[in-house]
């Protein structure tokens, strides 16, 4: 399929404003809303003291977060093509189907590696923090590509 420059400009444009939504998402919730909680559940899975924590965070931050961050944006731009080519190619005429559509992702996707969270020791409460990202993420991402492919 040969996209015309419009149609390219329409689909990096969405693509583009969906990741950086997808970021800004992602350091509210891990940042201003649940920072204290998810410390405090990452220490508890670590088997760590909080001051220990810490240190070994500081120690490695260059590292972890550049790694972090440019795995999730590979994926958060992976996502938004994903949902690009699927909403153009479903004909998805709604802001309410593009919903729905990035509900079923996330079930089929991210729900189906719920096992390896549960069997990895870590507590349903770390998880659903987890989870409720990744479902905000995902209707956000879905809902942005929609409506900007449409304009």
């Amino acid at each position: 399929m040969v996209l015309s420059v419009p149609a390219a400009c329409y689909m990096v444009r969405s693509c583009s404003l969906a990741t950086v939504g997808s970021f800004l998402v992602g350091s509210l919730w891990y940042g201003a809303l649940f920072s204290k909680p998810w410390i405090k559940l990452m220490v508890e899975h670590k088997g760590l003291r909080e001051k220990s924590f810490e240190n070994s965070v500081k120690k490695r931050w260059p590292y972890d977060m550049s790694v972090s961050f440019m795995s999730s944006w590979a994926c958060c731009i992976l996502r938004a093509l994903f949902f690009r080519h699927i909403i153009v190619a479903l004909k998805v005429t709604s802001i309410s189907s593009a919903s729905l559509l990035g509900t079923m992702f996330f079930a089929g996707v991210h729900l189906s590696s719920f096992h390896h969270y549960i069997w990895s020791g870590q507590r349903f409460e770390h998880v659903a923090l987890d989870y409720g990202n990744e479902l905000a993420v995902t209707l956000l991402t879905a809902t942005t590509i929609f409506y900007f492919s449409t304009m």
